[in-house]
């Protein structure tokens, strides 16, 4: 798996031999990308990844991480509860020249511990059809991961649905072969 864009392009990721293992596509990072870096999400200073605080909950090997500090994000936290992944996420950390940029967690992202920072964009790429999506933006919420107006990318199974929860707003939806896409605001009721 390579970096799309950005100062770490063309750089491979090492990734994991898991059978669970299910990385995001290099055609729907690069869709996701995209969408983070026009319409609705350009600010003055352009993408709303530029100087950005990212969460990548469910990390897996840590693909968005690095695609999105390869494009301008300030900070990353990933967290993910399979001590393999959190492994190469550090491997690759080191492997970019990125460990004074990331900081890697092992835990369940249903129970998160409380944050330590606010974070302006969040991934979650969760195991598919498990409800873990409702789950996890509790658990963002209640342990205080979010800023008020923090984007949330969700990653779901196309035939997957996503309750409505209060303070979560969907602002877009696209579909990508089996992939849905959900993107939605957070806002602090």
């Amino acid at each position: 798996m390579k970096i799309i864009a950005g100062k770490h392009k063309g750089r491979l990721i090492k990734t994991s031999d898991n059978k669970n293992y299910r990385p995001t596509t290099g055609r729907t990072r690069e869709a996701l990308f995209s969408i983070l870096s026009s319409g609705r999400f350009l600010t003055d200073a352009g993408s709303i990844l530029n100087n950005a605080i990212i969460l990548d909950l469910f990390c897996g090997t840590g693909s968005f991480s690095f695609e999105a500090l390869s494009r301008g994000a300030k900070r990353v936290i990933a967290i993910d509860i399979e001590q393999d992944h959190i492994y190469l996420v550090k491997e690759n950390a080191i492997k970019f020249g990125e460990v004074e940029n990331i900081t890697v967690i092992r835990a369940d992202a249903a129970m998160l511990p409380r944050a330590k920072q606010e974070c302006d964009i969040v991934f979650m790429d969760p195991p598919y059809n498990q409800n873990l999506v409702a789950k996890a933006l509790k658990s963002l919420k209640d342990k205080c991961w979010l800023k008020n107006g923090a984007i949330i990318i969700t990653e779901l199974d196309r035939k997957e649905t996503l309750e409505e929860i209060v303070e979560f707003s969907i602002i877009d939806e696209r579909i990508y072969g089996k992939t849905k896409i959900i993107i939605l605001e957070y806002k602090q009721g």
